[in-house]
């Protein structure tokens, strides 16, 4: 997202307050993360969106770029029964059990012994059966018996191959990113080098590359539009797995 594009949505919305902007527009944004935003801008929560200047726009846009939101964030367990959802006693429940005996270490989140990964993950699990052994007559828990433990564990690791997929996609797609700004920030001095080595001192007349990189008018030397048509390709190649992820 640019900052074009969070001035139009601002500009668009009918949020009444900043907070309410973040939480309604922003699906990976929640309550706790619009909080750590706000306090990086220094804005109220109940700001108005349509009353933002440039320079709080330019704000919250630097702030929803560096703000970590996944710092603290536990993985959220779902549970449900015949499409009942089962919101009482999760640590006597056999889904909460086999969440938390799976190992998401091999698949990319920080987990301690006993405990939910860390991360801004949410697993929802859903058992139908026409005879649910729940706990109690409660209905609050659902038994862990041997085959149902079983069948989690393998459906837990069935979908945490698949997240470790995505993971491993998306930090090619930041390495990737990465390379190529250094690519780019490095790109008009090594052109200008090639392209210097090239020129003769009796080269009477030809382009000087001092200009060929900040004048709109004279058409940049061979070595330096071969790079930057490498940048480009670099660039979409990285867009496209963007999109994909």
């Amino acid at each position: 997202m640019t900052l074009e594009t969070l001035t139009e949505l601002l500009v668009e919305s009918d949020a009444r307050s900043v907070r309410q902007f973040l939480l309604t527009t922003f699906d990976g944004i929640g309550a706790a993360g619009a909080e750590k935003i706000l306090s990086a801008t220094k804005m109220g929560p109940r700001q108005s969106p349509s009353k933002l200047k440039e320079q709080d726009i330019a704000q919250l846009y630097m702030a929803m770029k560096n703000v970590n939101l996944t710092e603290g964030q536990t993985m959220q367990v779902l549970r449900y029964a015949n499409r009942v959802p089962l919101q009482f006693q999760p640590a006597a429940c056999a889904i909460t059990q086999a969440v938390v005996a799976n190992n998401w270490r091999a698949y990319g989140l920080s987990q301690s012994r006993g405990q939910l990964p860390v991360g801004p993950v949410t697993v929802m699990v859903r058992m139908a059966s026409v005879w649910v052994p729940f706990t109690s007559e409660s209905k609050e828990a659902i038994a862990a018996y041997p085959e149902i433990m079983r069948e989690l564990r393998l459906g837990l690791q069935a979908v945490g191959r698949k997240f470790a997929m995505f993971l491993n996609r998306r930090n090619r797609v930041r390495q990737e990113g990465e390379r190529r700004e250094i690519f780019l920030r490095y790109l008009g001095e090594v052109a200008t080098a090639v392209a210097s080595a090239r020129i003769t001192a009796n080269a009477a007349g030809r382009i000087s590359t001092a200009g060929c990189c900040t004048s709109p008018n004279v058409k940049p030397p061979k070595p330096i539009r071969g790079l930057m048509s490498v940048a480009k390709r670099s660039i979409q190649r990285t867009e496209i797995s963007v999109r994909m992820c």
